[in-house]
């Protein structure tokens, strides 16, 4: 102990990559570091196996507690559809209807994707409708 030994690598391997996590979420406000995270790829990793275990009910309480403080997104997919939808609220209230351009490059102060999501939105709809 005295020397510092570590005992669990797997435990020590976790704390160093939350390390890694707070300071990405400190240089970029947010914890969802993509994937192929060039410069940190195991970072990237880890946070899509921090999903998966979580998902899993493989994740302790402990950690799961850490990870949410920081702002943690479990459902990334879901967080995203919930930020674009915001988005259109946000344009619905600028210019009073929902037909977005879907080339549109207009600012709400937020993602400049809306006019392709709107324009998904509008296929997923249409091929559910169909095929139900």
């Amino acid at each position: 102990d005295d020397l510092g030994f570590v005992w669990d690598t797997y435990v020590e391997k976790w704390e160093e990559r939350f390390q890694e996590l707070l300071d990405y979420e400190g240089d970029s406000g947010h914890c969802n570091v993509p994937q192929e995270y060039k410069p940190n790829k195991s970072l990237g990793f880890w946070v899509r196996g921090q999903r998966n275990a979580f998902k899993d009910k493989k994740l302790d309480d402990e950690r799961i507690r850490r990870l949410e403080e920081i702002g943690f997104v479990w459902d990334q997919p879901l967080a995203e559809w919930e930020e674009m939808f915001s988005e259109l609220v946000k344009y619905k209230e600028k210019v009073g209807h929902c037909v977005v351009p879907r080339r549109w490059k207009g600012n709400t102060g937020g993602n400049r994707g809306l006019g392709g999501w709107v324009t998904t939105q509008r296929r997923n709809y249409q091929s559910h409708k169909n095929s139900s």
